[in-house]
């Protein structure tokens, strides 16, 4: 038994040494393999730049595991959703080529069906890069990730990206715990539209990045398909101008930004106005569901939309959230935080602030009261307020004419019938008159 134990423990001293000469063995590689290879870690929005100019610039190795993905995603020529497939960097890892230079790419964390369900892109794990030393300059690599990133986020009045899209900002306020995060906004919530510039971060199967986005009902008019009044119209016409005016504002040391608030019943065109302008003016939207977002759910929003300006943010229906300054639909997203994130220290130039609400009397007066010119008494805020009301004669006589083209004659009559109807219920009218015509004829 005696001798058992002197062989027992031996055999622990002798792994016991073992295992720290290893451990000395690893450090020493490590510090030499140092001097020959780089390895270099990435996270945060730095990730999706250099995974968008890798895809872009470099070539790939066809051997290895192979990782791809499907994303349901809107396909402009063939205008109607359909599953996407994209090859990715996955945590198996990607051999990429430079000329003659390899660089290794690996993805720590992995997609899960969570993230696609929430539109995630944002991994905490980041990407690993590993290259031969002297091959690259990891700086200048990392550098001109970030420009060209910057570079599609921003835009010219000639490009040819087009940059219209719509995303759905949620939080984390009322989820089970579960689907919660503890870091905050990062793990948020996120239902978003895949524009151009997210679906360059991988390699896209059959389509190119442009063919990928949200739909454009009508290229460059639709603000003409609108019954709009002489005072909406003007107002559009105002942000025509803000649009083009960057440098006059900022040469003068003004905010480049613009506030709205559009209050009236429901069906008055409200939203339709604002997705009108999006796209004519080619402007990303962002629409904030104030009633899931925490306060720093809203900041964290609210500072990562600031990388897409020129950008369209929308509040709707305040009035179901707040009531002056109280949260009334039981989140806990303050007032303060959403005025900080409105008109604080950090001012959003670039942005087309658009608030809608359906009862004005709700309105606290820090956001402004109307004035007889359309103007706001709290500008910096909400500049212009403007009631939308039901459709005048030369509205629905231009949604007649319109959705009723082949019927003129009975333009009068329609019109007459729908008399201080909102423009979505005259809308609806003129299309069930013409669906009615337009089968009957079919069946003639």
């Amino acid at each position: 038994m005696h001798h058992w134990g002197w062989i027992i423990g031996g055999t622990a001293a002798l792994t016991g040494a073992l295992t720290m000469f290893w451990g000395y063995i690893r450090s020493i590689w490590s510090q030499i393999s140092s001097y020959l290879i780089v390895n270099c870690k990435v996270q945060g929005g730095l990730q999706e730049a250099v995974s968008m100019y890798c895809w872009q610039h470099f070539k790939t190795s066809p051997y290895g595991m192979r990782n791809y993905i499907g994303w349901t995603m809107f396909v402009r020529p063939k205008k109607r959703v359909q599953l996407i497939a994209m090859e990715i960097v996955g945590t198996g890892g990607k051999l990429f080529w430079c000329g003659w230079r390899p660089v290794w790419i690996k993805r720590e964390a992995r997609y899960n069906q969570q993230d696609i369900m929430m539109g995630e892109k944002n991994f905490e794990g980041g990407l690993t890069l590993t290259f031969l030393r002297g091959t690259f300059n990891l700086d200048k690599l990392l550098i001109a990730a970030t420009n060209e990133y910057n570079a599609a986020q921003a835009t010219t009045d000639n490009q040819a990206r087009p940059r219209y899209s719509v995303r759905h900002l949620f939080g984390s306020d009322g989820k089970p715990a579960r689907l919660q995060s503890n870091d905050g906004a990062c793990g948020a919530a996120q239902t978003a539209d895949w524009t151009a510039i997210t679906s360059m971060q991988n390699r896209i199967l059959q389509w190119n990045p442009d063919d990928l986005g949200t739909c454009r009902l009508n290229h460059g008019n639709a603000v003409g398909q609108l019954a709009l009044s002489p005072e909406a119209t003007a107002m559009v016409d105002e942000i025509k101008r803000w649009r083009t005016s960057e440098e006059w504002y900022k040469s003068r040391g003004i905010p480049w930004r613009r506030g709205w608030l559009l209050y009236g019943p429901p069906g008055t065109g409200k939203t339709s106005i604002v997705r009108a302008i999006a796209e004519d003016f080619d402007l990303p939207v962002c629409v904030y569901h104030l009633a899931t977002l925490y306060d720093n759910e809203l900041q964290e929003h609210w500072q990562r939309m600031q990388q897409e300006v020129p950008c369209i943010a929308l509040i709707e229906d305040i009035d179901t959230v707040f009531e002056c300054r109280k949260n009334i639909a039981g989140g806990h997203l303050t007032f303060d935080c959403l005025l900080n994130c409105l008109d604080g220290i950090e001012r959003a130039g670039g942005v087309l602030l658009v608030v809608t609400t359906n009862r004005l009397d709700q309105l606290d007066p820090a956001l402004g009261t109307p004035t007889p010119d359309h103007t706001s008494s709290r500008p910096g805020r909400l500049d212009r307020m403007l009631e939308m009301n039901s459709l005048n004669d030369a509205g629905r006589l231009k949604l007649c004419q319109r959705i009723l083209t082949e019927w003129p004659e009975i333009w009068p009559e329609v019109m007459e019938a729908g008399l201080n109807e909102t423009g979505a219920q005259f809308q609806g009218r003129c299309t069930q008159k013409a669906l009615q015509l337009y089968w009957k004829n079919k069946g003639e």
